[in-house]
């Protein structure tokens, strides 16, 4: 339940916290340049007057590496050279980010980002998860806000999907995050430029098995433009040409057993797979819950 983000030469962290068990961790961001950690502001509820605390998330404005945007259980907070700016809630953001509708009554403690991500123009997207009405957003570079609600996003009809975690832009620069919840474990994709979107809720091999993966927890693009996501039941690819497709493939990778039977295993098949990272020379880096 933390977060880490290597850019622009640097390691920003953020404490953790909040996503579907409350710890009421204290906000903290840190950045490590040069074997420099830095502390950003954190003494900020005595400014806006409710707990800061359960970061979950944050990204780096491309214009600028000083300055930032976090998320997490308590709305969205704004800091330039590690100082606290504002804080973004259900009373300032043109009615975008709004209270968890398992709490109601405007609650700042409970207005859930969990996801965050600028776009090459600087404009920040992003998800607030449990709202009534709403769900991805961005908040653009001259400060306007914009909804772009999807039904594709809403659980039980009544409130957006309840953890969305890991956006990131693709080469083709395609939003993708994922649900990484228990009601409904899913990978999305959204196309900024004509608004539309692609979820995925059921996933099948190619060998014609459903996979069962009680959540979805991390999605990257590896180098050949293939997206990888990690759940429960281990890590599945989804090819680029299947990202359109009405009935999608996930492959889930083939090691040999190498012993005369010509049989094969799944990899890591089983495993809880947290994170994925693609390094420079196409290998996938895993991550996993409990097995290292």
């Amino acid at each position: 339940f933390w977060f880490m983000k290597f850019a622009y030469g640097q390691l920003y962290t953020c404490g953790g916290g909040f996503s579907y068990i409350e710890l009421s961790r204290n906000g903290s961001i840190q950045v490590l340049n040069n074997d420099n950690w830095q502390i950003y502001e954190d003494d900020i509820s005595n400014k806006t007057g409710y707990p800061y605390i359960d970061i979950n998330t944050l990204d780096i404005d491309p214009q600028d590496p000083n300055h930032v945007f976090a998320g997490g259980r308590t709305g969205l907070y704004e800091f330039q050279n590690g100082q606290f700016i504002k804080n973004y809630t259900n009373d300032n953001t043109d009615n975008i980010l709004q209270t968890a509708s398992t709490v109601g009554n405007n609650n700042k403690k409970y207005v859930i980002v969990n996801a965050l991500k600028f776009d090459k123009e600087s404009n920040l997207w992003g998800f607030n998860s449990v709202s009534p009405s709403t769900s991805l957003f961005t908040y653009s570079k001259e400060k306007k806000w914009l909804s772009h609600h999807k039904s594709n996003f809403v659980v039980e009809s009544e409130r957006s999907m309840d953890n969305v975690v890991g956006m990131f832009f693709d080469s083709r620069d395609l939003l993708w995050f994922v649900n990484n919840h228990w009601t409904v474990p899913s990978l999305h994709c959204y196309q900024p430029s004509t608004d539309a979107t692609i979820s995925f809720t059921k996933f099948t091999n190619q060998d014609g098995a459903d996979i069962i993966a009680n959540y979805v927890r991390t999605v990257t693009e590896d180098k050949n433009k293939n997206i990888w996501i990690g759940t429960t039941a281990g890590p599945l690819m989804l090819e680029s040409s299947q990202i359109t497709q009405v009935s999608p493939i996930f492959t889930q990778v083939k090691v040999p057993r190498n012993d005369g039977t010509n049989y094969a295993d799944y990899l890591l098949n089983g495993v809880d797979i947290s994170c994925i990272a693609v390094d420079n020379a196409n290998r996938k880096w895993f991550g996993t819950n409990g097995n290292g």
